[in-house]
């Protein structure tokens, strides 16, 4: 008998000493990074780091279809945070819409260089989505702040080439069409620009979000250097980098 009540006495003061201690989280929580600054410390280490293959992942496109039908998602790189669907002359829509569709082959490895056809069955039939610039011998890369833009046309040009002179526009426009890669196992689509040294550079996407009169759009900006951009035109805000990745 002296055992059990010396037994259940010691339950009730651990019980008692667990409800008297206050958490320790509560008295010391982690304090955020300008905290720390200014106590002198470093910044804490982000518990995640950003890589684009965790953009929207998905499963591999299908391997047994020659073609593919598709909207483009658009994600901000920051946080990977869903922005729309680009369309086949890279405004940006909520939703997926006849223009937010494109039909392209299906990539045989993450290196095949591809074009993007336009939606059957619109306006914009029979056309490509390519880049476009308004000047002939446009270059890109690091330190440029110069950009293309996508636009329509029926005008088709080999992997590889440089622009091409499209008079099907007014005014003169010189483009490249077969210029985007689409990684089979993500649904990531990268692109790539043929400078006129024949040399191909990596192009980046970013979103311009602005409102007038009230109504809100987005657009897309393509550089090969989007520091240089920003720099170069400050005005253009806000402003951030996007990944697209394959929504079938």
């Amino acid at each position: 008998m002296q055992h059990s009540l010396f037994y259940l006495l010691s339950l009730l003061c651990a019980f008692t000493t667990v409800l008297a201690t206050p958490a320790l989280g509560h008295l010391n929580p982690t304090p955020i990074n300008a905290q720390r600054l200014s106590r002198g410390l470093t910044p804490l280490t982000p518990r995640r780091l950003f890589n684009p293959s965790r953009v929207s992942r998905r499963a591999a496109l299908p391997s047994s279809a020659p073609t593919l039908t598709a909207n483009l998602g658009v994600y901000k790189r920051s946080d990977n945070s869903h922005q729309g669907y680009i369309n086949v002359q890279g405004g940006i829509s909520d939703t997926q819409v006849a223009i937010t569709t494109f039909h392209f082959k299906n990539p045989s490895s993450a290196d095949e260089l591809l074009e993007l056809h336009d939606p059957a069955g619109t306006y914009y039939e029979g056309m490509n989505s390519l880049f476009a610039g308004n000047q002939d011998n446009l270059y890109l890369g690091p330190g440029s702040y110069n950009t293309v833009y996508m636009n329509t046309s029926p005008l088709s040009t080999p992997a590889g080439s440089k622009q091409v002179a499209d008079v099907t526009k007014g005014p003169l426009q010189y483009s490249q069409s077969t210029v985007y890669r689409i990684d089979p196992a993500t649904g990531i689509v990268t692109a790539q620009w043929v400078n006129p040294d024949g040399k191909a550079v990596p192009v980046y996407f970013a979103m311009w979000t602005r409102t007038q009169n009230g109504r809100t759009t987005k657009s897309t900006i393509i550089t090969g250097d989007i520091a240089a951009y920003k720099a170069h035109s400050p005005n253009i805000t806000p402003l951030e980098e996007v990944t697209l990745v394959v929504a079938l």
